[in-house]
């Protein structure tokens, strides 16, 4: 088995010093202090906190017209969708349409009245 020398981040400190490990071990300790690099450079301490990171965009309203619905996203950004690819919203009345929530912090909404639920990711789809 072979061994390597590393040394410890940020220079010695005090009751920290280099040791021997495998080759295993030294590669470990180098994705963490990717990982520890990675997570500074987005925000986030060097303590295990984890950094908030967006994958989809957010819904914040939902307005309708004659044929189309629009979803206004958090940044800002609007998606339109004709109401012909939601057949129970296309079928709805103008009060049932209105009473609507955004469920899953903005991840999705949902019409309680007509058990109909939207995600934002599969409206971009």
């Amino acid at each position: 088995m072979a061994y390597v020398r590393i040394k410890p981040e940020g220079g010695h400190k005090k009751g920290a010093c280099d040791r021997w490990c495998t080759r295993a071990e030294a590669k470990k300790a180098s994705r963490k202090a990717r990982r520890v690099a990675d997570r500074k450079a987005c925000g986030g301490e060097d303590r295990n906190e984890p950094v908030e990171k967006t994958m989809s965009p957010l819904a914040v309203d939902v307005r309708f017209d004659v044929d189309m619905m629009r979803v206004v996203l958090k940044d800002g950004r609007e998606i339109s969708i004709p109401l012909e690819r939601v057949p129970k919203l296309r079928s709805a009345t103008k009060k049932q349409r209105a009473n609507w929530r955004v469920i899953g912090g903005g991840v999705g909404i949902h019409w309680k009245g007509l058990d109909e639920d939207l995600s934002v990711a599969g409206m971009l789809k």
